[in-house]
């Protein structure tokens, strides 16, 4: 009995190892398998943030290539690039039925040669004045300005005499008392005492108006370009001396004094020029009226005072050089003068003046300059 019961006990033991042993296999098997687990979860996790840095770095570089593209455009033509006149377009022979050129805007036969494209002729420009209607002052100043030109409407001489003390008044009056002269009642009278002293000068000087200008213009070699001649004329006809006649006379004294003068300065909304007049004086006071604005391809002086540099306004330029421009409350601009449509090609040309330095467009090398050769007035008498 004491065997049989220790073989009991044998076999019992040996029963409870082996189960523990499967109990410690399941054991270790969901061991194995949470590591597993996990193991899989840091990989995927691992591939995500490698994954994520790959698709930042694609799109940081499609990004730069998109900068790079707007910082540097194809070189494409220009559409409003000018080309010679004289080019022709041979339209190849690939059928017998015409066809249409777009550049001449016509239907071309097989084997025909297209005219040249297109040239449309250059807007003309017709200045509209503002109305303007005199108060009574204006209408009581401009009485008292022709009745002391009355007397002396033969006289050049006197005439001349005349006008050059009354200017210097008013220089005086401006530049040494300091008067607004666009407010002063006392200053107004005394402008209008001048403008009928030249009103009559000028008629004895220069006969009847209009006045037409022609300016002789030599363009640098840098300008040069087939089939256009080195040297054009501008024409201007001045402005009406009913309205500025002190503007239009100064003007007629740059020209008679004329010694020289270039286009320095291209500003994109002027074309200035730069005159040698032998020491001549600007002007004494800033004449303007309402009725002759700076617009498109009118004449105005530069400077404060104005004159004697001038320049062609290239923009409407009414309210950067009207009244209260500039830096002044109440000044303006002298405009004198406007450019005949014919001219205006040629002025046209002139804005594509090289070397302008900004901010203010004036050009130092003076190779670039286009030269004044001539100014004279044509209706002279």
């Amino acid at each position: 009995r004491d065997c049989f019961t220790r073989l009991l006990r044998c076999l019992e033991s040996r029963a409870m190892i082996e189960k523990r042993k499967k109990v410690t296999s399941i054991i270790d098997e969901e061991n194995s398998h949470a590591d597993d687990v996990e193991e899989y979860e840091v990989k995927r996790s691992t591939f995500r943030h490698n994954w994520g840095y790959f698709a930042v770095s694609i799109l940081v570089m499609i990004v730069i290539y998109v900068q790079f593209l707007s910082d540097n455009p194809a070189q494409t033509p220009i559409a409003n690039e000018e080309k010679p006149h004289h080019q022709h377009i041979i339209v190849p022979m690939k059928s017998k039925e015409p066809t249409f050129d777009i550049k001449s805007g016509r239907w071309v036969k097989p084997g025909e040669v297209a005219p040249p494209p297109y040239q449309p002729a250059p807007p003309v420009v017709e200045i509209e004045p503002v109305q303007h209607i005199q108060s009574n002052e204006e209408k009581q100043n401009l009485r008292k300005g022709a009745a002391v030109a009355h007397g002396l409407a033969t006289n050049e001489a006197a005439l001349q005499t005349k006008v050059d003390a009354q200017i210097a008044k008013l220089r005086h009056m401006k530049f040494q008392e300091h008067i607004v002269m666009e407010k002063s009642d006392v200053a107004k009278q005394e402008i209008s005492i001048l403008q009928g002293l030249l009103r009559s000068l000028i008629e004895l000087q220069y006969g009847p108006g209009p006045y037409k200008v022609e300016m002789r213009l030599l363009f640098p070699a840098s300008m040069e370009k087939p089939g256009l001649p080195q040297e054009e004329s501008i024409f201007i006809e001045m402005a009406p001396i009913s309205l500025v006649p002190y503007s239009v006379y100064n003007f007629l004294e740059i020209i008679r004094n004329y010694q020289g003068g270039v286009f320095h300065r291209n500003a994109g909304h002027v074309l200035q020029a730069q005159i040698n007049t032998g020491g001549m004086q600007g002007l004494a006071f800033q004449e303007y009226h309402p009725d002759f604005p700076h617009h498109q391809y009118t004449m105005g002086y530069a400077g404060r005072p104005g004159g004697p540099a001038f320049y062609i306004s290239t923009v409407d330029n009414v309210q950067n050089h009207g009244p209260a421009s500039q830096g002044s409350g109440t000044e303006a601009d002298s405009c004198f003068g406007k450019i005949y449509p014919q001219s205006i090609p040629v002025v046209k040309r002139m804005e594509k003046q090289p070397g302008r330095v900004k901010p203010n467009g004036f050009i130092p090398d003076s190779a670039n300059h286009i030269k004044i050769l001539s100014i004279k007035v044509l209706n002279q008498k």
